[in-house]
C-alpha cells in the first residue's frame, strides 16, 4: 500500500518527460566560399615562399588574429578578475586592449615566425 503513492506519482510524472535533444545539422559551406578560402591559403603560401616575407610584412598578415586573440583574453582575464570584485570588461573595452596588446605579441609571433623560415631556408641550401 505504501508503494500506490510512488507508482501513482511516477505515472503522472511520466507525460512530463522531455523529449530527446535533437542536434542541429550544422550546414556545409558554400562551394564558392570553399573556393575563395582555398585560393587565398594558396596565395598566401605562394606569396610568403616565393619571396620571403618580412617581420613586418607577417604581423601585418596576422595581426587580426594576435588582436583577436588578444581581446578575448582580455574578456576571460575580466571575467577572472571579477571573482575577485573587479569589474567586467565590456566588448569596446575588451577589443581596445586587445588591439593595443595584439600589436607587439603579433611582432614577436611574426620575428619567431621569420626566424624559422630562415632556419628552414638555411637547412635546405645545405
Amino acid at each position: 500500500m505504501r508503494s500506490l503513492p510512488l507508482i501513482f506519482i511516477t505515472l503522472l510524472a511520466s507525460p512530463a518527460v522531455a523529449e530527446a535533444f535533437d542536434r542541429p545539422i550544422p550546414q556545409a559551406q558554400s562551394a564558392t566560399a570553399e573556393f575563395w578560402y582555398a585560393l587565398a591559403c594558396l596565395a598566401l603560401i605562394a606569396a610568403m615562399t616565393r619571396q620571403g616575407w618580412s617581420t613586418n610584412q607577417i604581423a601585418l598578415a596576422l595581426y587580426p588574429f594576435g588582436a583577436g586573440a588578444a581581446a578575448v583574453n582580455v574578456f576571460f582575464a575580466s571575467l577572472i578578475f571579477s571573482w575577485l570584485g573587479g569589474p567586467i570588461a565590456s566588448t569596446g573595452w575588451s577589443i581596445g586592449l586587445g588591439c593595443l596588446i595584439g600589436a607587439p605579441a603579433t611582432w614577436y609571433f611574426a620575428r619567431h615566425i621569420r626566424q624559422l623560415m630562415d632556419m628552414a631556408d638555411d637547412r635546405h641550401r645545405q
